[in-house]
């Protein structure tokens, strides 16, 4: 036995006993319109923080925004979750009751995934601009005119997503200040001639949802027919907004790291700090007495360094932050010989979560964060500790994903069924498993990965 395999958490109506009522009407309407105001809440938002900033002047002025910015970002976050929350959940119910009607259980979840694909999500849009990237990096080379112009658009409209982290925190880079990140995914797509063509691959997705939509619309009635079409523009109007309003929370999140970075400045300058970085190891509530030069911050962010220092090596050595805390008991890895021994070499199974369907094999390239993008070849298996928005044009030439965290609803999930290629999430420890080289067969559908031979580690 490889493991228990846990399965999505299926929708029960005894949920709306407990909403308020104004979550239950969101419910049925196109997330769009819920959406819109919130958008133009967060645009209004980063003028008035930009505007605020031109009238500071000295560290408690700066810390004073720096406080005011984060008060405002938290009901703009409580907003956004409200309006993309419960949002498609009866359309998407209501989608799945017409699929199955029309082409039955069996097949229900792979029309499910085709239905859902050319959708013109942020993260898509982004994923062109860098594909279209890597085409004038291949045709003009990285160090031309055309090239470096390109590359200051890309940044310029996709400059305040994070460059590495899962989380979106203020501490963590972006891709302006980090360019380098986005030429490791040029890089990694120049491997690949094939993944340059943008626009064949998305004819293919737009014509593959087609197909899957009109195979379920011409088994059902007129009427139902026009209830699926609607809810399923409601759907897919659903992944949209999810992913802008992400994008827009990380233009919120950029701008408070610039303000803090701004403040760590100024108290580098009073010789409050050390380095500038240091006031991320502060609390909100000590800026201002830090900034008027009543509290000794140094002392405390000394302190608060050496603890992160020990769990980051705790990280390191391939043990989560919050099991190097005590905050979650380790977990137990089970492992176990397959019964398949004609194609597994050592017969060792990994168990994790189905996220993507369907069964590849291919050879392992552990990933652990974008100074490594360039690693993967077209057709490997990307073993990550997780994914990000960055991270996606990885899908296009991967052979299959494999993560040490995750969820069938996770990022790595929902971009490998876009992608169409099988995905494992949540497998313990697998990026100190496995090793570049291995061969290894990855099952999205059961939730396993196998290894099948040790491969050359070289």
């Amino acid at each position: 036995m490889v493991g228990v395999r846990l399965e999505q958490a299926r929708f029960s109506p005894a949920m709306f006993w407990r909403m308020p009522s104004t979550l239950i009407s969101r419910a049925f309407k196109d997330p769009q319109d819920i959406w819109k105001p919130v958008n133009n809440g967060i645009k209004s938002y980063l003028e008035k923080m930009d505007s605020m900033e031109k009238e500071v002047k000295g560290a408690p002025g700066m810390a004073r925004l720096v406080q005011h910015a984060i008060a405002e970002f938290e009901p703009l976050m409580e907003r956004r979750f409200s309006a993309v929350f419960m949002t498609s959940i009866v359309n998407e119910m209501l989608v799945n009751y017409f699929i199955r009607k029309a082409v039955g259980k069996e097949s229900a979840d792979e029309i499910k995934s085709r239905v859902l694909r050319a959708l013109p999500f942020r993260t898509a849009l982004q994923n062109q601009a860098i594909a279209k990237l890597a085409q004038i990096a291949a045709s003009s080379g990285e160090e031309s005119i055309k090239f470096k112009g390109a590359l200051k658009g890309v940044l310029e409209e996709y400059g305040s997503r994070p460059a590495r982290g899962m989380i979106i925190m203020p501490s963590i880079s972006t891709l302006r200040e980090e360019p380098e990140v986005v030429l490791g995914l040029v890089r990694a797509l120049l491997d690949d001639p094939a993944s340059l063509d943008w626009e064949e691959a998305m004819r293919t997705q737009e014509t593959d949802y087609l197909d899957a939509r009109s195979k379920v619309e011409n088994a059902l009635g007129q009427r139902a027919r026009g209830w699926f079409r609607t809810n399923l523009d409601r759907v897919r109007n659903g992944e949209v907004v999810r992913e802008e309003s992400l994008f827009m929370i990380e233009k919120m999140i950029a701008y408070i790291r610039h303000a803090s970075l701004r403040l760590g400045e100024l108290l580098v300058e009073k010789s409050f700090l050390e380095k500038t970085d240091d006031v991320f190891f502060l609390f909100m509530s000590e800026l201002q007495s830090v900034a008027d030069g009543t509290l000794d911050a140094q002392k405390l962010v000394n302190k608060r360094k050496q603890a992160f220092a020990r769990v980051y090596a705790s990280h390191e050595r391939g043990q989560h932050w919050m099991i190097a805390t005590s905050s979650i008991p380790q977990p137990k890895q089970k492992t176990n010989k397959k019964s398949r021994s004609s194609k597994l070499g050592n017969g060792f199974s990994y168990a994790g979560m189905s996220a993507s369907r369907g069964e590849v094999e291919g050879t392992v390239c552990v990933v652990k964060g974008p100074e490594e993008f360039s690693k993967l070849r077209k057709g490997d298996i990307l073993v990550a500790p997780y994914t990000a928005p960055v991270w996606t044009p990885l899908f296009r030439i991967a052979a299959a994903v494999v993560t040490e965290i995750g969820s069938p609803t996770c990022h790595a999930a929902i971009v490998a069924r876009e992608y169409g290629i099988p995905a494992v999430v949540a497998v313990h420890d697998i990026t100190r498993i496995l090793k570049d080289g291995q061969r290894v067969l990855v099952d999205g559908t059961n939730g396993t990965v196998s290894i099948i031979n040790l491969g050359d580690p070289n």
